[in-house]
């Protein structure tokens, strides 16, 4: 539920307009989140929105719900990862990629992949607060500062 809920406040305008507007009711902000919700969410998901949304808090649910997410994948022991590559990477690609974490870091993954044309080619990848840069970028800037200090 909290997946579907951060996702919808991410990709859909209309529910995050819907949450922030200070024009809207709390009657109506509940009447609308249960007619897009009821059917979707765990009745006591949707109770906790209505109590949040009664108590005038629905603009901390965002940060709410990533708190809670972030509880809830240190207690099941899954580590955030994240691959930043200058291309798509394939599905096959992505799958090796986070077996080869898994195995490095004795735990679950959560792998998101990012695009980012910058780094020219290689990859940086990030799992939780360790940082392992092998990007085409990085190693000219090196090569770069080694070629300047001479």
């Amino acid at each position: 539920d909290v997946s579907l809920l951060l996702s919808l406040i991410h990709e859909v305008p209309e529910m995050a307009a819907l949450l922030e507007s200070p024009v809207l009711s709390p009657s109506n902000k509940i009447q609308g989140i249960k007619a897009a919700l009821q059917d979707k969410i765990h009745p006591l998901t949707l109770n906790f929105l209505v109590m949040v949304i009664e108590n005038k808090r629905e603009m901390h649910l965002k940060l709410m719900l990533l708190d809670y997410d972030k509880m809830y994948k240190n207690r099941q022991g899954i580590k955030a990862a994240e691959i930043i590559t200058a291309v798509e990477v394939s599905e096959e690609i992505k799958q090796q990629l986070s077996t080869i974490i898994q195995q490095k870091f004795d735990t679950k993954i959560e792998l998101n992949t990012i695009v980012n044309p910058e780094i020219i080619g290689g990859m940086i990848m990030r799992v939780e607060d360790q940082q392992y840069d092998m990007s085409v970028a990085t190693r000219l800037n090196d090569i770069k500062q080694k070629f300047f200090k001479s």
